[in-house]
């Protein structure tokens, strides 16, 4: 008796499916900027600055190790000329008098001289009326010389 030919077996192949496709107005609404209480309106609150960021960090760090930051805050070390001439990194010019005659001028920076020139902003150790450092504060740009 002849036999009968086996079906030819077909490996199953994975298909792939298409995500469903959602709307980007579905996926992420438009964040709203009021919200309404008991028939009145209320104004979030604006994001931080980078400034006010910045203040508010190192803020908190200080309240962690006051020692360090303060100084940091009050520690500058001498740079090249060059740094001093650029228009970003904010840079001290002492003027010294030397006992050869006219007077030597010596940059320095120092951390916040940095990171003022990074944020284009006056930010500033905040000391009490005893002299203590209590933290960090910018100054407005009207306060700022």
């Amino acid at each position: 008796m002849a036999s009968k030919p086996k079906p030819e077996t077909i490996p199953e192949q994975e298909t792939e499916l298409e995500p469903e496709t959602i709307p980007e107005s579905e996926l992420t609404p438009e964040p709203e900027t009021e919200l309404e209480l008991d028939g009145e309106e209320e104004t979030l609150p604006e994001p931080e600055t980078s400034v006010e960021t910045a203040v508010r960090i190192l803020n908190e760090v200080f309240i962690l190790d006051p020692r360090t930051f303060e100084w940091l805050a009050n520690t500058s070390f001498a740079c090249h000329d060059k740094l001093a001439e650029q228009n970003t990194v904010q840079v001290k010019t002492i003027r010294m008098n030397h006992p050869m005659g006219a007077g030597v001028i010596r940059h320095e920076v120092g951390m916040l001289g940095i990171l003022n020139g990074i944020l284009g902003a006056d930010i500033m150790a905040d000391i009490d009326d005893s002299g203590k450092m209590i933290g960090f504060k910018a100054l407005e740009p009207k306060e700022a010389k």
